[in-house]
């Protein structure tokens, strides 16, 4: 029972949210700020860094692991369903020889969307050893490649849910990459990603319509 009790501890991932608005000025407008996820084993890192304002939600995963330093591994931008419910969910797993995180948020029939990122994790699950650590990324089974590039956008509102990758590379989108950003490092991300890219701006444009 001792056993089983530490195992569950282990397995509980903290969430730490702050929540701002203003609700003279919109009163159904909230941004919640903070991580849904942390973890580390050895050389292999993972965190989940995210912020919802209205129906936008960014999520910016970060990823450790042998020859690649703690930093950006991709950036998720969601378009959430306007008043829909909220899942805070970016569950953060792995071991000393592979890493998994895998956000969900919930589309608009009420479904659980699963994006995962994975390191030394083949196509049918099982862990690749004994060759260089590789990245790969999946969504509603479909399979994507860091090479394709490392930004998505999520439209939530959609049945199904639309996956669009960017061809865009994330390393140096923050200031300090070895370091948790703090919202507004996430919010700078964004703009300097929309203002590459008429694709992401114009999406992220359509999220933070009223």
């Amino acid at each position: 029972m001792r056993h089983r009790l530490l195992l569950l501890l282990l397995l509980v991932i903290p969430v730490a949210c702050n929540r701002s608005g203003d609700p003279d000025k919109d009163p159904q407008r909230t941004t919640v700020f903070g991580h849904l996820g942390k973890r580390k084993w050895g050389e292999y890192e993972g965190r989940v860094p995210n912020y919802e304002d209205g129906d936008l939600e960014v999520l910016l995963p970060m990823s450790a692991f042998p020859g690649k330093p703690l930093g950006p591994a991709f950036v998720l931008i969601l378009r959430l369903v306007a008043k829909g419910p909220r899942l805070s969910d970016g569950a953060v797993a792995g071991s000393t020889d592979h890493l998994v995180i895998n956000p969900t948020q919930y589309d608009s029939k009420g479904r659980k969307f699963r994006f995962e990122y994975t390191v030394n994790i083949d196509e049918r699950g099982e862990i690749i050893r004994d060759k260089p650590p590789v990245e790969a990324f999946s969504a509603s089974g479909k399979k994507y490649t860091a090479e394709e590039g490392r930004v998505f956008l999520v439209d939530l509102t959609a049945d199904p849910p639309t996956v669009s990758q960017v061809k865009l590379e994330v390393a140096d989108v923050l200031p300090r990459p070895d370091q948790d950003p703090s919202l507004e490092d996430l919010k700078a991300a964004v703009e300097k990603l929309a203002g590459k890219e008429k694709v992401v701006r114009d999406f992220v444009a359509a999220c933070n319509k009223k």
